[in-house]
Formats: C-alpha cells, sequence, structure tokens
C-alpha cells in the first residue's frame, strides 16, 4: 500500500500506483516506476518530488505504508472525536452508550471534571 503526500498531508492511498510521463506529443501516458515523473490519483496528475519535472501540477511524495497501520489510526482518530462530541453534548447519551467501548474506564483517584464521560461496570 502507498500513501500519497502532498506538503505532508495524505492525498489519499493506493495499492497500485499509476506511473505516468508525459509524451512527445504533450500527453500524459501511463508507464513503468522507473521512468516515471508523476502519477495519477482520482483523475489528478501529481508531479513525483525528485523526478522530471511535470509543468503546472502540484508535487507529491509516494510512501510505501501498512494498510492496516493506518486503518488502525483513523479508527482511533475517530474514536476520539465521537468521545470529545459526546462529552459536549454534540450526541445524546442513547447514541454514546451503543459505542461504549469507546469511552475509557473510570480510574480511581482521578479527578474528573464534570461532563466527562467514562465507562464503570459495563456502563
Amino acid at each position: 500500500m502507498f500513501k500519497i503526500l502532498k506538503n505532508g498531508v495524505i492525498v489519499g492511498m493506493t495499492e497500485a500506483p499509476n506511473f505516468i510521463r508525459r509524451q512527445e506529443n504533450g500527453c500524459y501516458g501511463l508507464c513503468s516506476e522507473p521512468i516515471a515523473s508523476g502519477i495519477v490519483f482520482g483523475g489528478t496528475v501529481y508531479h513525483l518530488l525528485g523526478r522530471d519535472t511535470l509543468d503546472g501540477v502540484e508535487s507529491v511524495i509516494l510512501e510505501e505504508t501498512d494498510a492496516g497501520a493506518e486503518i488502525v489510526k483513523v479508527n482511533a482518530t475517530g474514536g476520539i472525536l465521537f468521545v470529545t462530541l459526546a462529552e459536549s453534548g454534540a450526541i445524546d447519551d442513547a447514541v454514546a452508550a451503543e459505542h461504549i467501548e469507546l469511552f475509557a474506564e473510570w480510574a480511581y483517584p482521578v479527578n474528573y471534571k464534570t461532563g466527562q464521560l467514562r465507562r464503570y461496570g459495563g456502563k
């Protein structure tokens, strides 16, 4: 799996990058990775940093990654967001209770603030 990074931000992920280079007629054409100047992702042409310049397109880095680890990160971030929204009152108690596994276990002697939600005894 590969991450496509633009200025340090993930643009997308792909298992099989579509490598391209500019052809003699000025159009982009698919090619093998060693001679590629860029990639196409989601219908957009990107220049690969460190390769021959592709004028007028944004540059990206193609980085090999473990897809499973990326999915775990996304799930963790979603869980944090859900808990934050529940604690702010944006998510009602019934919906929050359906996702009890996202909340940390109540622990003694932590001083919790009003509004913080924790699990205790499966509730």
